[in-house]
Protein backbone atom coordinates (compact mmCIF):
# COMPACT_ATOMS: atom_id res chain seq x y z
CA UNK A 1 0.00 0.00 0.00
CA UNK A 2 1.65 3.40 -0.35
CA UNK A 3 2.30 5.38 2.87
CA UNK A 4 -0.49 7.06 3.61
CA UNK A 5 0.74 8.41 6.77
CA UNK A 6 -2.60 9.26 8.92
CA UNK A 7 -4.77 9.02 6.88
CA UNK A 8 -6.48 5.76 5.58
CA UNK A 9 -6.44 4.99 2.43
CA UNK A 10 -10.58 5.51 1.94
CA UNK A 11 -10.31 9.47 3.71
CA UNK A 12 -7.10 9.79 0.80
CA UNK A 13 -9.51 8.71 -1.82
CA UNK A 14 -12.00 10.70 -0.59
CA UNK A 15 -10.05 13.49 -0.50
CA UNK A 16 -8.95 13.10 -3.90
CA UNK A 17 -12.47 12.73 -5.23
CA UNK A 18 -13.75 15.16 -2.93
CA UNK A 19 -16.45 12.73 -1.46
CA UNK A 20 -17.63 11.46 2.64
CA UNK A 21 -15.09 8.98 3.07
CA UNK A 22 -18.34 6.32 3.84
CA UNK A 23 -18.79 6.85 0.15
CA UNK A 24 -15.61 4.63 -0.64
CA UNK A 25 -17.28 1.86 1.01
CA UNK A 26 -20.45 1.76 -0.41
CA UNK A 27 -21.79 -1.76 -1.74
CA UNK A 28 -19.23 -3.23 1.00
CA UNK A 29 -16.52 -2.92 -1.29
CA UNK A 30 -12.93 -0.95 -0.36
CA UNK A 31 -11.05 1.25 -3.21
CA UNK A 32 -7.71 0.47 -2.58
CA UNK A 33 -4.32 1.86 -4.26
CA UNK A 34 -1.55 -0.60 -5.13
CA UNK A 35 2.10 0.53 -5.60
CA UNK A 36 4.83 -0.86 -8.38
CA UNK A 37 7.78 0.15 -7.87
CA UNK A 38 7.21 3.88 -7.52
CA UNK A 39 4.48 3.28 -10.36
CA UNK A 40 0.85 3.66 -9.16
CA UNK A 41 -1.89 1.66 -10.25
CA UNK A 42 -5.21 2.00 -9.32
CA UNK A 43 -8.35 0.39 -9.97
CA UNK A 44 -11.85 1.94 -9.74
CA UNK A 45 -14.21 0.37 -7.70
CA UNK A 46 -17.77 -0.35 -8.01
CA UNK A 47 -19.43 2.78 -7.55
CA UNK A 48 -17.94 4.55 -11.10
CA UNK A 49 -17.66 0.98 -13.15
CA UNK A 50 -21.31 1.16 -12.70
CA UNK A 51 -21.86 4.60 -13.41
CA UNK A 52 -19.82 3.71 -17.35
CA UNK A 53 -22.46 0.77 -17.97
CA UNK A 54 -25.33 1.20 -20.32
CA UNK A 55 -28.58 -0.30 -19.54
CA UNK A 56 -27.91 -0.65 -15.99
CA UNK A 57 -30.66 0.50 -13.16
CA UNK A 58 -29.55 2.25 -10.08
CA UNK A 59 -29.10 -1.17 -7.79
CA UNK A 60 -26.06 -3.00 -6.83
CA UNK A 61 -27.03 -6.24 -7.70
CA UNK A 62 -25.55 -7.95 -4.91
CA UNK A 63 -26.20 -5.69 -2.29
CA UNK A 64 -29.74 -3.70 -3.40
CA UNK A 65 -27.99 -0.48 -2.30
CA UNK A 66 -28.31 2.40 -4.16
CA UNK A 67 -25.72 3.24 -6.49
CA UNK A 68 -23.71 7.08 -6.60
CA UNK A 69 -22.33 8.73 -8.90
CA UNK A 70 -19.00 8.92 -8.29
CA UNK A 71 -16.99 8.67 -11.74
CA UNK A 72 -12.89 9.07 -12.85
CA UNK A 73 -12.79 10.82 -16.55
CA UNK A 74 -10.29 8.75 -19.24
CA UNK A 75 -7.14 11.78 -18.26
CA UNK A 76 -7.51 11.09 -14.41
CA UNK A 77 -7.66 7.74 -14.84
CA UNK A 78 -4.72 7.34 -17.13
CA UNK A 79 -2.33 9.75 -14.89
CA UNK A 80 -4.25 7.02 -11.91
CA UNK A 81 -2.76 3.72 -13.85
CA UNK A 82 0.55 3.88 -15.19
CA UNK A 83 1.89 0.81 -16.91
CA UNK A 84 5.81 -0.40 -17.28
CA UNK A 85 7.06 -0.51 -21.08
CA UNK A 86 6.67 -3.96 -20.91
CA UNK A 87 2.82 -3.60 -19.71
CA UNK A 88 2.33 -0.95 -22.29
CA UNK A 89 3.96 -2.76 -25.17
CA UNK A 90 1.27 -5.95 -24.24
CA UNK A 91 -1.99 -3.10 -24.64
CA UNK A 92 -0.75 -1.51 -27.75
CA UNK A 93 0.12 -5.04 -29.57
CA UNK A 94 -3.22 -6.06 -28.20
CA UNK A 95 -4.83 -2.76 -29.93
CA UNK A 96 -3.18 -3.23 -32.72
CA UNK A 97 -4.63 -6.85 -33.81
CA UNK A 98 -7.95 -6.89 -32.00
CA UNK A 99 -9.27 -3.11 -32.56
CA UNK A 100 -13.16 -4.31 -32.26
CA UNK A 101 -11.99 -4.92 -28.89
CA UNK A 102 -10.71 -1.68 -27.82
CA UNK A 103 -14.25 -0.33 -26.12
CA UNK A 104 -12.89 -3.02 -23.27
CA UNK A 105 -9.32 -1.95 -22.54
CA UNK A 106 -10.71 0.26 -19.85
CA UNK A 107 -11.61 -2.46 -17.82
CA UNK A 108 -9.28 -4.75 -18.74
CA UNK A 109 -6.71 -2.53 -17.14
CA UNK A 110 -8.87 -2.34 -14.18
CA UNK A 111 -9.09 -5.93 -13.95
CA UNK A 112 -5.50 -5.86 -14.37
CA UNK A 113 -4.81 -3.42 -11.39
CA UNK A 114 -6.96 -6.10 -9.41
CA UNK A 115 -4.83 -8.38 -10.30
CA UNK A 116 -1.43 -6.40 -9.33
CA UNK A 117 -2.78 -5.68 -6.11
CA UNK A 118 -4.11 -9.60 -5.20
CA UNK A 119 -0.61 -11.02 -5.82
CA UNK A 120 1.05 -7.95 -4.52
CA UNK A 121 -0.75 -8.90 -1.18
CA UNK A 122 -0.14 -12.30 -1.47
CA UNK A 123 -3.48 -13.42 -2.59
CA UNK A 124 -4.60 -15.78 -5.35
CA UNK A 125 -6.94 -15.90 -8.48
CA UNK A 126 -10.08 -17.97 -8.68
CA UNK A 127 -11.88 -18.56 -11.85
CA UNK A 128 -14.93 -20.17 -12.99
CA UNK A 129 -17.18 -20.82 -15.79
CA UNK A 130 -19.81 -23.12 -17.82
CA UNK A 131 -19.22 -25.59 -20.91
CA UNK A 132 -16.46 -23.14 -22.74
CA UNK A 133 -15.71 -20.44 -20.28
CA UNK A 134 -15.12 -23.65 -17.51
CA UNK A 135 -11.99 -24.85 -20.14
CA UNK A 136 -11.09 -20.97 -20.31
CA UNK A 137 -11.47 -21.05 -16.36
CA UNK A 138 -9.30 -23.84 -16.45
CA UNK A 139 -6.83 -22.26 -19.25
CA UNK A 140 -6.08 -19.02 -17.38
CA UNK A 141 -4.97 -21.08 -14.57
CA UNK A 142 -2.63 -22.94 -16.86
CA UNK A 143 -0.74 -19.90 -18.38
CA UNK A 144 -0.21 -18.31 -14.51
CA UNK A 145 1.09 -21.17 -12.07
CA UNK A 146 4.08 -21.55 -15.12
CA UNK A 147 5.54 -19.24 -18.12
CA UNK A 148 3.35 -18.18 -20.06
CA UNK A 149 5.48 -15.56 -22.37
CA UNK A 150 8.06 -14.72 -20.12
CA UNK A 151 11.30 -15.98 -17.66
CA UNK A 152 10.11 -17.47 -14.40
CA UNK A 153 13.00 -17.73 -11.98
CA UNK A 154 12.59 -19.43 -8.71
CA UNK A 155 13.01 -17.63 -5.86
CA UNK A 156 16.46 -17.98 -4.54
CA UNK A 157 15.52 -18.78 -1.15
CA UNK A 158 13.36 -21.36 -2.40
CA UNK A 159 15.88 -23.37 -4.05
CA UNK A 160 18.51 -23.05 -1.73
CA UNK A 161 16.18 -24.31 0.37
CA UNK A 162 15.40 -27.41 -1.78
CA UNK A 163 19.12 -28.33 -1.85
CA UNK A 164 19.87 -31.53 -0.02
CA UNK A 165 16.40 -32.73 -0.72
CA UNK A 166 15.43 -35.64 -2.95
CA UNK A 167 16.01 -34.50 -6.21
CA UNK A 168 16.42 -31.02 -4.54
CA UNK A 169 19.28 -29.80 -7.12
CA UNK A 170 16.94 -31.14 -9.99
CA UNK A 171 13.68 -29.36 -9.26
CA UNK A 172 16.03 -26.02 -8.00
CA UNK A 173 17.29 -25.89 -11.67
CA UNK A 174 14.10 -26.71 -13.27
CA UNK A 175 10.89 -24.87 -11.16
CA UNK A 176 9.52 -22.42 -12.52
CA UNK A 177 7.93 -19.41 -10.15
CA UNK A 178 4.32 -19.16 -10.28
CA UNK A 179 1.41 -16.76 -10.05
CA UNK A 180 -1.19 -18.47 -7.93
CA UNK A 181 -4.14 -19.65 -8.92
CA UNK A 182 -7.00 -22.13 -8.81
CA UNK A 183 -10.00 -22.82 -11.24
CA UNK A 184 -13.13 -24.19 -9.26
CA UNK A 185 -15.26 -26.89 -10.04
CA UNK A 186 -12.30 -29.75 -10.77
CA UNK A 187 -12.69 -31.38 -7.50
CA UNK A 188 -15.25 -34.30 -8.90
CA UNK A 189 -14.98 -36.00 -5.59
CA UNK A 190 -16.23 -32.30 -3.93
CA UNK A 191 -18.34 -31.43 -6.62
CA UNK A 192 -20.80 -34.37 -6.64
CA UNK A 193 -20.57 -34.40 -2.64
CA UNK A 194 -22.15 -30.79 -2.83
CA UNK A 195 -24.26 -31.51 -5.52
CA UNK A 196 -25.81 -34.93 -4.01
CA UNK A 197 -25.98 -32.91 -0.47
CA UNK A 198 -26.95 -29.53 -0.78
CA UNK A 199 -30.55 -28.73 -1.41
CA UNK A 200 -29.49 -26.00 -2.99
CA UNK A 201 -28.70 -26.33 -7.32
CA UNK A 202 -25.83 -24.71 -8.50
CA UNK A 203 -24.00 -23.67 -5.39
CA UNK A 204 -20.90 -26.08 -5.77
CA UNK A 205 -18.78 -23.19 -6.99
CA UNK A 206 -19.69 -20.98 -3.81
CA UNK A 207 -18.99 -23.94 -1.58
CA UNK A 208 -15.66 -24.20 -2.80
CA UNK A 209 -15.04 -20.75 -3.01
CA UNK A 210 -15.88 -20.59 0.56
CA UNK A 211 -13.41 -22.75 1.67
CA UNK A 212 -10.33 -21.55 0.13
CA UNK A 213 -11.22 -17.33 -0.39
CA UNK A 214 -9.30 -15.40 1.62
CA UNK A 215 -10.05 -11.22 1.80
CA UNK A 216 -7.91 -9.86 -0.78
CA UNK A 217 -8.08 -12.61 -3.58
CA UNK A 218 -9.66 -12.11 -6.96
CA UNK A 219 -12.27 -14.18 -8.39
CA UNK A 220 -12.99 -14.11 -12.27
CA UNK A 221 -15.98 -15.50 -13.59
CA UNK A 222 -16.71 -16.07 -17.39
CA UNK A 223 -20.23 -16.40 -18.64
CA UNK A 224 -20.84 -15.24 -22.23
CA UNK A 225 -24.66 -14.17 -21.13
CA UNK A 226 -23.60 -12.99 -17.88
CA UNK A 227 -26.26 -14.78 -15.91
CA UNK A 228 -24.83 -18.08 -14.95
CA UNK A 229 -26.36 -18.42 -11.52
CA UNK A 230 -23.34 -20.82 -10.04
CA UNK A 231 -21.11 -18.14 -11.34
CA UNK A 232 -23.09 -15.58 -9.93
CA UNK A 233 -23.48 -17.26 -6.63
CA UNK A 234 -19.79 -17.65 -6.23
CA UNK A 235 -19.09 -14.00 -6.80
CA UNK A 236 -21.49 -13.09 -3.67
CA UNK A 237 -19.88 -15.53 -1.71
CA UNK A 238 -16.61 -13.25 -3.01
CA UNK A 239 -18.15 -10.16 -2.04
CA UNK A 240 -19.00 -11.39 1.83
CA UNK A 241 -15.20 -12.82 2.04
CA UNK A 242 -13.97 -9.70 1.03
CA UNK A 243 -12.57 -10.36 -2.48
CA UNK A 244 -12.99 -8.53 -5.61
CA UNK A 245 -14.95 -9.55 -8.23
CA UNK A 246 -13.79 -9.40 -12.07
CA UNK A 247 -16.81 -11.02 -14.43
CA UNK A 248 -16.06 -11.70 -18.36
CA UNK A 249 -19.18 -11.40 -20.47
CA UNK A 250 -21.20 -10.25 -23.26
CA UNK A 251 -22.64 -6.81 -24.32
CA UNK A 252 -25.20 -6.85 -22.22
CA UNK A 253 -23.43 -8.33 -19.15
CA UNK A 254 -26.78 -9.45 -17.64
CA UNK A 255 -26.38 -9.78 -13.25
CA UNK A 256 -22.90 -10.88 -13.20
CA UNK A 257 -21.65 -7.30 -14.98
CA UNK A 258 -24.30 -5.17 -12.46
CA UNK A 259 -22.89 -7.43 -9.18
CA UNK A 260 -18.94 -7.51 -10.10
CA UNK A 261 -16.46 -4.68 -9.10
CA UNK A 262 -14.68 -4.80 -12.72
CA UNK A 263 -17.15 -6.02 -15.91
CA UNK A 264 -15.55 -6.45 -18.87
CA UNK A 265 -17.98 -7.06 -21.33
CA UNK A 266 -16.61 -8.34 -24.53
CA UNK A 267 -18.81 -7.72 -27.89
CA UNK A 268 -20.42 -10.42 -30.33
CA UNK A 269 -24.00 -11.18 -31.66
CA UNK A 270 -23.40 -15.19 -30.47
CA UNK A 271 -21.91 -17.13 -28.22
CA UNK A 272 -18.97 -18.38 -30.63
CA UNK A 273 -18.21 -14.55 -31.01
CA UNK A 274 -18.49 -13.61 -27.68
CA UNK A 275 -16.31 -16.78 -26.66
CA UNK A 276 -13.68 -16.31 -29.07
CA UNK A 277 -13.34 -12.10 -27.80
CA UNK A 278 -12.70 -13.71 -24.19
CA UNK A 279 -9.27 -15.58 -25.14
CA UNK A 280 -8.14 -12.74 -26.55
CA UNK A 281 -9.09 -10.41 -23.56
CA UNK A 282 -7.96 -13.03 -20.41
CA UNK A 283 -4.81 -14.15 -22.60
CA UNK A 284 -4.15 -10.38 -22.73
CA UNK A 285 -4.61 -9.76 -19.22
CA UNK A 286 -2.16 -13.08 -18.11
CA UNK A 287 0.26 -11.18 -20.50
CA UNK A 288 0.26 -8.38 -18.87
CA UNK A 289 -0.14 -9.56 -15.15
CA UNK A 290 2.56 -11.74 -16.17
CA UNK A 291 5.10 -8.97 -17.21
CA UNK A 292 4.30 -6.76 -14.60
CA UNK A 293 6.02 -9.40 -12.05
CA UNK A 294 8.17 -11.50 -14.42
CA UNK A 295 9.36 -8.51 -17.08
CA UNK A 296 12.27 -10.54 -18.87
CA UNK A 297 11.14 -12.43 -22.19
CA UNK A 298 11.34 -15.80 -22.77
CA UNK A 299 14.22 -16.49 -25.14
Amino acid sequence: MLPLGPMSPAACLASKWNIDEDRVYAGGVQREIGQNGGQVLAARGPLDIMDDMDGMDNRDECTGAARESVSVNEEGRQKMITLSTAEQDIVDAFARRRPDLSGCMGALRDAHAALVRCYDGGGTLYTCGNGGSNADAMHIVGELCKSFERKRPLAPEVAARLRGLPFGEELAAHLEAGLRAHALGFNGSLKTAVENDSPLRDIAFAQELNALARPGDVLLALSTSGNATNCLMAMSVAKALGATTIALTGPKGGRMASCADVAVRAPGDSTKEVQEAHIALWHTLCCLIEAHHFPEPRG
